[in-house]
């Protein structure tokens, strides 16, 4: 059997724990199907660094499709460029060179309340984006119906149901762990400008989730703080102050 060849744009950062996590588990995902023999990974690029003529003709040499995302890619303000008017940066010149089909993979609308519809740009783009895709997945309902809301019905007519792949992990890797009946919850906490300009207050959150974990400790929960990204600095301190038999991990 014939391996499909897959390039892969992902978004390498240090910068968000779940994007951190995101993209090898969805190599992850593709490799390990059909016990490993449908498909391999031949590359991978940021997909925020703007996409060159020269590694669309590498891809078209060595790939037999392009995987994009996961991730809440459809954002203008992460990444502006005046290229696609979303998180991809690949010109529609260099979309229109691209020979290898693309899979859309559980990607999301991320935007806030309170900011802005899409731009015509986006609009254009994503939906040559979809008439280039053999699959044109979307992460959750609520992207689902507000991309079926913006982008013409030929390319709504595309959109499909893929969960993140990191809500998976016990199908992708089953088998991997030993199972316990040790109860424990990793928290980490970010409030930045996006989620404060919609009306989110840092402070209410920081408070109603130690409420909770107090809770949750109450109820035999061990609770592991797991800053990651230096703003988780002031909901990591907040949770400090709780006894040390209910905090480990600080």
């Amino acid at each position: 059997m014939t391996r499909i060849r897959l390039f892969h744009f992902d978004i390498p950062t240090w910068g968000n724990y779940g994007d951190k996590a995101l993209f090898p588990v969805v190599r992850d995902l593709f490799t390990g199907f059909a016990g490993g023999q449908a498909f391999e990974f031949t590359g991978a690029a940021p997909l925020r660094r703007e996409v060159s003529f020269e590694l669309i003709e590498r891809i078209n040499a060595s790939a037999d499709a392009v995987v994009v995302g996961g991730g809440g890619l459809f954002l203008q303000d992460t990444n502006p460029n005046t290229n696609s008017g979303w998180q991809w940066n690949i010109s529609r010149a260099a979309l229109d060179r691209l020979e290898v089909p693309i899979i859309l993979f559980a990607v999301g609308d991320n935007r806030f309340p309170g900011q802005p519809a899409f731009s015509d740009l986006f609009v254009d783009h994503v939906s040559a984006v979809a008439d280039k895709s053999v699959f044109f997945g979307l992460r959750n309902h609520g992207s689902m119906e507000s991309m079926a809301d913006t982008l013409p019905e030929s390319a709504a007519s595309k959109i499909e149901f893929q969960p993140c792949p990191t809500a998976l992990g016990q199908l992708i890797y089953s088998g991997s762990a030993t199972p316990t009946e040790e109860r424990r919850l990793a928290v980490q906490m970010l409030v930045q400008h996006r989620q404060r300009a919609a009306g989110y207050d840092a402070e209410t959150i920081h408070r109603e989730v130690i409420t909770a974990v107090r809770q949750l400790a109450a109820d035999g929960w061990q609770i592991v703080s797991t800053p990651f990204h230096p703003d988780d600095r002031a909901f990591a301190r907040a949770l400090a102050v709780l006894p040390r038999e209910v905090v480990i991990g600080i």
